[in-house]
């Protein structure tokens, strides 16, 4: 047959159809879902249950954020403000 390789190998035009569309849509498509599942039950179980170790941990910044990000009140430069309140 033309197009056959003379090694025995079967050479398959990609553009010609009779394939799945995309890689990975077909029945190897399980593997892919297993994984999606496994990350989706490691993200909920560091949510529950490392919540509070996570809350008290020093490299968890979110109070300093929030404490800084309160208005502080006026420059005063020369006894003027500055930065005048809107």
């Amino acid at each position: 047959m033309a197009g056959d390789d003379p090694l025995g190998v079967e050479v398959r035009d990609p553009c010609a159809g009779g394939g799945d569309a995309l890689p990975g849509s077909g029945s190897g498509s399980g593997g892919l879902l297993v994984l999606l599942i496994a990350l989706l039950v490691d993200a909920a179980r560091v949510m529950v249950l490392e919540a509070d170790e996570l809350d008290d941990s020093p490299a968890n910044r979110r109070i300093a954020v929030t404490r800084w990000g309160q208005p502080r009140g006026e420059i005063v430069v020369d006894g003027h403000p500055v930065n005048p309140a809107p």
